[in-house]
C-alpha cells in the first residue's frame, strides 16, 4: 500500500533570499535566451536574431529535426525567468507566465503596459504549446514577432530592474 501524500511545510522565504535567487535566475534567463540565439544581450537589454537563414542553419547543429523547437523552449522559459525575476527582485509574486500580471508594481507607465502585455501572453502562448507538444513548421511564423514584439516587451521589463540589483 503506498504511504498517504503529506503536503510538505513551506516556510516563510527571506525576502533577501528570494532576491539573490531572482537575480541568479535573471542571469540564467538571459543565458537561455543567448543559446536560442533568436536574441542575444544581457541584463542592459537584449537584440533580436534577424538573420533567419542564420538561425536556421545554428538550430540543425543542435537536433537536426527538432533543434528549432528546442531553442523556441529554451527562449520561451528565458522570458518566463525574466518576467519572474523582475518582479521577486521587488518581493512580489509573479503571476503564472501567461496569466495577469500585475504590471504597474515594475513601475510601468500605462502605454508601457500595453507594449508589455499582448507580446508577454501571446510568447506565453508559443511557449505553452512548445513545453507540451512538438508541433512541426510551426515556428517559422513566430520568428518575426522575435524582433516587432517579444525583444520589445522583455527590453522595456529588464529595463525596470533597479541597476543595483547587480
Amino acid at each position: 500500500m503506498p504511504r498517504p501524500y503529506t503536503k510538505p511545510q513551506t516556510p516563510t522565504p527571506d525576502p533577501k533570499l528570494i532576491q539573490i535567487n531572482a537575480k541568479s535566475a535573471l542571469l540564467g534567463a538571459i543565458e537561455l535566451i543567448n543559446w536560442s540565439r533568436l536574441a542575444s544581450g544581457s541584463v542592459e537589454g537584449l537584440v533580436a536574431n534577424t538573420d533567419y537563414d542564420g538561425f536556421n542553419r545554428y538550430w540543425k547543429t543542435l537536433i537536426p529535426n527538432h533543434g528549432r523547437w528546442l531553442c523556441w523552449i529554451a527562449f520561451g522559459i528565458g522570458a518566463e525567468g525574466i518576467v519572474s525575476a523582475a518582479f521577486r527582485i521587488r518581493n512580489r509574486k509573479p503571476a503564472t507566465f501567461g496569466g495577469t500580471h500585475g504590471w504597474k508594481y515594475l513601475g510601468l507607465t500605462p502605454s508601457e503596459v500595453a507594449e508589455v502585455n499582448d507580446p508577454i501572453l501571446h510568447l506565453a502562448d508559443v511557449r505553452n504549446r512548445d513545453a507540451h507538444w512538438y508541433e512541426a513548421n510551426k515556428r517559422d511564423e513566430e520568428f518575426q514577432f522575435v524582433k516587432s514584439e517579444y525583444v520589445p516587451a522583455l527590453n522595456l521589463i529588464l529595463k525596470t530592474i533597479p541597476r543595483d540589483a547587480f
